[in-house]
Formats: C-alpha cells, sequence, structure tokens
C-alpha cells in the first residue's frame, strides 16, 4: 500500500480544498470525485489497491465536505460553476495530464459542469458511477425517502443519525466496521444549510453537455441502487455519444465498493486503453 501524499488546493472563489495523491507520478491519471455527505475516503478500495501500483491517483473532498473549507452562504453550493472550477483547480494543483476522472452520485453534477466551462479536452476518459445528470424526480429511488428532512435538520444529533443512514443506505454489502467508522469520520457531519442548498445545485444545459462529451466514458451502475435509479445511468447513456454502460447485477450506490475487483479491473483496462487511443471494453 503506499502511503497517500496530502496537499491543498485553493480554489477561485477562495476556499481551501482538502487532497491525497497515491501511486507512480508517471502513471498515467485518475482523479475521483466523491458522492454526497462522503469523503475521499469512500474511494479507499480504490486508492489502497493495486491500481496505485500503475497508475496516479489523485482524490479530494468536495467543499463542504471531509476536511475542505465550509462556507456559509448558499451561493458557495447552488451555482454549478464553482463545482466544475473546484475540479479543475485540484487537477492543475496536482499537474495532471489528460486524466480519466471517476464521478460518483454528485459527482456526476460536479463533472457536468466542469465540461460545461472547461471542456473535456484535458481529459482522458470519464467513468459515471451511479452518477446523477440530471434532478428529474423519476430517476431517484424510495431509499432517500425519510432522509432529505433529518439531513437538513438544525439537530445535530438528527442529522448525525440521519448521516449514518444515508452512507449505510450506499452499499448492499456492508463495509467491514474499520471501514465504515473510517467512512464515517472522515465524512462528519455536514452542515445543514450545506444539504439544504446542494439539492439545489444548478445544472444549466447538462443534456447538451452530455452531448458533448467526446471521450470515452463508462457509465457504471448498482442494479439495486436505491437512492440513485438505474434509469438514471440508462438516460445517460442514451445521450453520450462514446459510452457504454456496465451494470452490476448485485450492487447498489456505491459499485466500486460493493464489487471492487471487478470495477478496479474496469478502471484499469479503460485507463490503458485510453491512454492507447481506443475505447475499452467493460
Amino acid at each position: 500500500m503506499t502511503l497517500p501524499h496530502e496537499f491543498s488546493v485553493r480554489t477561485l472563489d477562495g476556499l481551501t480544498i482538502a487532497a491525497e495523491e497515491r501511486g507512480r507520478k508517471d502513471g498515467s491519471a485518475v482523479i475521483f470525485v466523491h458522492g454526497l455527505a462522503h469523503s475521499r475516503a469512500s474511494w479507499l478500495r480504490q486508492l489502497e489497491s493495486p491500481l496505485a501500483q500503475e497508475f496516479h491517483l489523485v482524490a479530494y473532498d468536495l467543499r463542504g465536505h471531509g476536511l475542505s473549507d465550509r462556507p456559509a452562504g448558499d451561493a458557495f453550493y447552488t451555482e454549478g460553476r464553482r463545482w466544475g472550477d473546484e475540479l479543475a483547480a485540484v487537477i492543475e494543483a496536482a499537474h495532471l495530464q489528460r486524466p480519466v476522472v471517476v464521478a460518483w452520485s454528485l459527482g456526476g453534477v460536479v463533472v457536468l459542469n466542469y465540461i460545461r466551462d472547461h471542456g473535456d479536452a484535458n481529459l482522458a476518459g470519464i467513468v459515471l458511477v451511479d452518477a446523477v445528470t440530471c434532478f428529474s424526480p423519476e430517476l431517484f429511488g424510495e431509499g432517500n425517502a425519510g432522509l432529505v428532512q433529518p439531513l437538513q435538520s438544525p439537530d445535530t444529533a438528527i442529522r448525525s443519525a440521519a448521516t449514518r443512514r444515508f452512507i449505510e443506505a450506499c452499499f448492499v454489502v456492508p463495509p467491514k466496521p474499520a471501514e465504515l467508522n473510517l467512512i464515517l469520520a472522515r465524512a462528519g457531519i455536514l452542515p445543514a444549510s450545506v444539504h439544504a442548498a446542494i439539492p439545489r445545485i444548478s445544472l444549466a444545459q447538462g443534456d447538451e453537455v452530455l452531448r458533448a462529451i467526446r471521450v470515452p466514458t463508462l457509465v457504471v451502475h448498482g442494479a439495486k441502487d436505491g437512492l440513485t435509479l438505474p434509469r438514471m445511468a440508462q438516460r445517460t447513456v442514451s445521450l453520450v455519444p462514446r459510452s457504454q454502460l456496465s451494470l452490476y447485477a448485485d450492487a447498489g450506490h456505491a459499485p466500486f465498493f460493493d464489487e471492487s475487483t471487478r470495477f478496479n479491473d474496469e478502471l484499469a483496462r479503460l485507463v490503458r486503453t485510453v491512454h492507447q487511443g481506443a475505447i475499452a471494453e467493460p
């Protein structure tokens, strides 16, 4: 296991973002974007896997999450361009050349905002994992029911319990106790204001952005995901020209954790292949 090198990134709007890198600096780059109420610790089974023996791996805590700044003010969260600019800042700070970006859940919104404002010319490929690419209610599952209000509660104890329920709902195969405790500890408890603002992130021209993607795109989705339904992934694939769907029959919202060996193999194959100028087969 390679030890992480932690670093911080300053965004255009003045925030400090916590990040880490592992693996080979001379390897093809992969950057991981986590989901709501999680942190870069979500990617433990990738960061601490054989992927680090071959690739340059970077992960960071989104604004409002983990060890990154949690500013007050809705605009820091509702303006989509800020999330895209944040990703751009991490890519630049880590000196990544044409990385493959792996975006989970909320990370899908981050990547679409990035591509809208920065294009995809600096990316070698994209992996969308149970990713939110549209806010239509019919694309979300009943697993979200009963969690929205508690996550926005001003009562820290209520919000803490809801956060644990939400994180546990991401997995079909429960993480080991040590893994779950680390994920919970690193994620922390998001402020109620952050939970209230994030569902209102702007996703202007989302479908147009999907249609404009020109790099190879692998869309991974857990068939048992009760938070973001598989029809979200099917819709995404129907819009992205160079995309392929990889459905995990026995995985939930976090297939990279539920079936990490398969996911890591597919990711490695994509990274190797896009840097040879071809589309990887899942």
